[in-house]
């Protein structure tokens, strides 16, 4: 500041006060005499109005001035602080009271709201700290205690450097770099530094610098620094990420030990119920294949205790997958039916399937989950009912969306369900009969599980029970729109053409009627013996096929088969028995019988319209089915068309029971096969140009080089140019997550799990091989 400066200044600041209260003094003067004059010279409202506006003059001047001198008082209090920052050994001062013509009450006030300012900073848990940026280094203008305590400094006025003031003492130079590049470009920052203390602890700083701006025409820059620690939220992040990579790690270590304990589990199963039927087709005795039929229920149940418990692992692991494949919805429904018929059959159980709300067209979507859902359900179902029936109605709508809204509900007329219990039915380990009493056994996972798959397919699941006789459950998924879709009808002729329906039950009779009206049949319906004979007596010739049931309430439908021919009309009428009661050398009965064929309940699409149009048409087939058409009549027709040529198969297994298994089930399907015991093994036989395969079954764990390693090897061309598109079926018996997207990726075309089924072998062979052009 120059010297004129300083006289300005003390002019103004003294002079400023004393001019306001000589102009108020002089104008009161000026009034006054101007008021005498006035008063002697002009009428008195003239004194009085000029009175006023020197009064109004006077005191606005009297403002303006005290106005400036606050105003002064102001700037010389910042700059006071300011001097003080920069000085700090210089003892800090106020301007003079007698001076500066300031009320000393005033001047205390402003001097007690510093001091409470100051002292609210300097007891702050976290450190502040002023700094300037001069030229030889960092100036400490203030910090208050928490800054000196968490950095290490405390004498004002000192010059350090960056290093000194914010040192990384455990890291790279990287968070020291940011921050000096902040300060050289005027830039806030925020970092998290460490630093140790004097006992050779760390401990975590989070520093925020920010610029500060005076507003005055000072050169040195100036930084707002603000130290929190962090230590503790450092820590615990530190252990959570620890946490998480435990976790991962243990994630990871239970879902190898569950692809293991599956493989390791499946194997032997694989073997016991290929044996067994490997067994059952070697034309076994009554009593024996009684044993057989004994050893494979305890088999399937305990393959599905053993599912249970790995799929409920699964969930828990996160390893739980939903597939998206095209299927026949009403295919899985029929097949799943049939699978379980024997269980309820076993019971003298009813079981009924409704899926007339069901068009005939494919759809995507997970069959082997949904599949699950229904053995579940329909299992539970058959558990705890001992008499009556089993209703399993489904129902498929196309939503505004575009996706397929699957709707199934399974009612029994078992012992039902309290409705206090409801809730917990769906929980893991929870059974509404928990004692050791309990008639019916199982694991207690089932129905959670459900409740998972419902969820993961966008579905959910439900009971309705009153708890005093039946219940019902039931649960929706959704399923895409497949490509292969298609509305159709079965083909069927069925031109003035008229069903006669006996069947006492009546949920079973009213479903196959809709089925069969459906496809444009008419239809009448009785409930006995008795009132089907009347009707065939009341109208004569009318009908062409006749469907009967075995068990009525008033006489078997063996007894129609025998009094029905006998009617006038009626000698040549075809008739149909449906029976719970499949053995070996009913056929023959039933044909004596005058029955023209029969199958079990309950029936199934495909075995109804091939049925009837056997019987309807004739012709050789008709001719062919001797003594009478049956389901088993009805596959061989299928089976003749299953493959065009006898195709040789490549199987890659390194498991000998496997292996037997395996090819005996090729040999039933009239295929050829080739074993290699591993993947090398198979590339050689590959590159041997006196063979030649049509498709490969490819086992994925085995010794040498699994069946992952062999498919890259075969997809780039180490089994020879000709086998670059030869399709590979990979089997395993890991069936965990991935297992399947991970065969694809490698190049393998399609997917079988282990226990390896005929049935499906065949189905699978029969995608890829049955329109195949031999070469």
């Amino acid at each position: 500041m120059t010297q004129s400066n300083s006289i300005v200044h003390i002019i103004l600041q003294r002079a400023l006060p004393r001019l306001g209260l000589i102009t108020l003094i002089l104008t009161l003067l000026m009034l006054g005499g101007m008021s005498y004059l006035l008063y002697y010279s002009f009428d008195p409202v003239s004194v009085v109005v000029l009175a006023v506006i020197l009064a109004i003059i006077a005191i606005a001047l009297s403002a303006l001035f005290s106005a400036l001198a606050a105003g002064r008082l102001a700037a010389d209090t910042l700059k006071q602080f300011l001097v003080t920052l920069e000085q700090p050994d210089t003892e800090q001062h106020l301007p003079d009271r007698q001076t500066s013509g300031y009320n000393a009450r005033e001047l205390n006030r402003l001097q007690a709201e510093l001091c409470l300012k100051e002292a609210a900073i300097d007891t702050a848990d976290n450190g502040i700290c002023i700094f300037g940026i001069l030229p030889s280094g960092l100036q400490i203008l203030y910090a208050n205690a928490s800054f000196e305590r968490l950095i290490g400094l405390s004498k004002r006025g000192t010059l350090i450097s960056v290093d000194q003031l914010f040192q990384d003492t455990h890291r790279d130079g990287e968070v020291h770099r940011r921050i000096r590049e902040a300060i050289g470009c005027n830039k806030s920052s925020i970092e998290v530094i460490e630093r140790s203390c004097g006992d050779g602890l760390t401990y975590h700083l989070e520093l925020a610098l920010s610029p500060v701006s005076l507003g005055t025409r000072s050169e040195t820059p100036y930084y707002l620094a603000i130290v929190k620690d962090v230590t503790e939220q450092v820590l615990t992040s530190s252990l959570l990420v620890e946490a998480k990579l435990k976790a991962e790690e243990s994630a990871s270590l239970k879902s190898a030990f569950l692809a293991s304990m599956s493989h390791e589990i499946r194997t032997p199963m694989n073997g016991i119920s290929g044996m067994l039927d490997l067994l059952k087709e070697s034309n076994p005795d009554e009593q024996q294949l009684k044993y057989i039929n004994i050893a494979q229920n305890s088999s399937a149940a305990l393959l599905t205790l053993i599912n249970d418990i790995l799929d409920f692992s699964k969930i828990e692991a996160g390893k739980m997958s939903i597939s998206l494949i095209d299927f026949n919805l009403i295919d899985l429904f029929e097949g799943f039916i049939a699978a379980m018929a024997h269980q309820a059959h076993q019971k003298s159980l009813e079981l009924v399937l409704d899926i007339t709300a069901v068009p005939p067209s494919w759809v995507q979507g997970d069959p082997g989950r949904l599949r699950q859902i229904l053995t579940n359900l329909v299992g539970n179902a058959i558990k705890f009912t001992t008499q009556g029936e089993i209703v399993l109605t489904a129902s498929l709508v196309l939503d505004e969306a575009g996706t397929n809204q699957l709707r199934v509900t399974v009612t029994d007329t078992g012992m039902g369900i309290e409705p206090g219990k409801q809730a917990q039915l769906f929980e893991p380990f929870t059974q509404v009969d928990g004692s050791h009493a309990r008639k019916a056994t199982g694991t207690g996972l089932g129905l959670a599980i459900v409740k998972q798959l419902c969820a993961a397919m966008s579905g959910s699941v439900w009971v309705n029970s009153t708890g005093t006789g039946g219940s019902t459950f039931g649960f929706t998924v959704e399923l895409g729109v497949s490509p292969k879709s298609h509305p159709s009808l079965p083909a069927l002729d069925v031109q003035g053409k008229e069903i006669l329906l006996l069947d006492d039950n009546r949920s079973s009779r009213m479903v196959l009627a809709k089925r069969l009206e459906h496809w444009g049949l008419a239809v009448t319906q009785c409930d006995s013996v008795k009132r089907g004979i009347s009707t065939l007596e009341a109208f004569p010739g009318r009908y062409d096929v006749a469907i009967v049931d075995m068990i009525m309430p008033d006489a078997l439908g063996a007894t129609f088969g025998k009094r029905a021919h006998a009617v006038v009309g009626y000698a040549e009428l075809k008739m149909v028995l449906m029976t719970s009661i499949s053995q070996r050398g009913d056929a023959q009965y039933f044909a004596d019988l005058g029955f023209a064929g029969y199958f079990p309940k309950p029936a199934t699409t495909s075995d109804i319209v091939a049925t009837l149009n056997i019987l309807i048409k004739g012709g050789d087939a008709f001719t062919g089915a001797q003594p009478l058409v049956t389901q088993h009549y009805l596959r061989s027709l299928r089976s003749e068309q299953d493959f065009a040529d006898t195709y040789r198969i490549l199987l890659v297994e390194d498991n000998p029971v496997n292996q037997l298994i395996s090819q005996k089930f090729i040999e039933r399907l009239a295929l050829l096969s080739t074993l290699a015991v591993n993947g090398a093994v198979a590339l050689a036989l590959l590159n041997d140009p006196e063979r030649t395969f049509d498709l490969v079954l490819m086992d994925c764990q085995m010794p040498v080089m699994d069946g992952f390693e062999a498919t890259r090897k075969i997809r780039m061309g180490a089994g020879g140019e000709r086998y670059l598109n030869i399709p590979i079926i990979a089997m395993t018996a890991n069936a965990m997550e991935g297992d399947r997207e991970q065969c694809l990726a490698v190049g393998m075309d399609d997917y079988l799990s282990k226990p390896l089924s005929k049935h499906l072998l065949q189905i699978t062979l029969k995608n890829w091989l049955g329109t195949k052009d031999k070469a």
